[in-house]
């Protein structure tokens, strides 16, 4: 398992599994008049080529009325990542990942968490990681909360 905190997960028989990636975001971070979707500083990690993976990401966002929220996941080159969003706080129903484009979660004015589940392929091997933005470029902060985490189990 691998842990950016440094501490590790135990399985029912006491044993660290090294299949389990968690990635964790350590401290809040904001973005102001920015909706170019970029990297996450602690939500990302170099996997290797050809992997299969199943994830689940909680992101916790505070944003203003105008800027609201957007994600992706990035994966490297012929990667792939599929999933669906469900319990949206503060946001409307749920939304189907697609790889080609990102989530844009309209919140208005609040906190809010988004939790979705899916699988990802690594493709050729390179960074896997959350991309976030203010959907709409505006002053008010857009707000990534620590906690938000992506956690990745590789598959066999």
């Amino acid at each position: 398992m691998t842990n950016t905190q440094g501490s590790g997960f135990l399985s029912s028989y006491g044993t660290v599994d090294e299949r389990i990636t968690f990635l964790q975001k350590l401290a809040n971070e904001t973005k102001t008049s920015d909706d170019t979707l970029a990297n996450d500083t602690d939500i990302q990690f170099n996997a290797p080529a050809n992997k299969t993976y199943s994830f689940i990401l909680s992101v916790m966002f505070t944003t203003g009325a105008t800027p609201d929220f957007q994600y992706a996941i990035a994966v490297p080159t012929n990667g792939t990542a599929v999933g669906l969003t469900g319990n949206i706080s503060g946001s409307a129903g749920r939304v189907q990942l697609d790889i080609n484009a990102a989530v844009a979660l309209t919140a208005g004015a609040v906190s809010a968490q988004a939790t979705q589940i899916g699988r990802i392929t690594s493709g050729d091997g390179g960074t896997i990681a959350l991309q976030w933005a203010q959907n709409t470029s505006d002053a008010a902060d857009t707000i990534l909360e620590a906690a938000s985490f992506l956690m990745l189990m590789e598959l066999p």
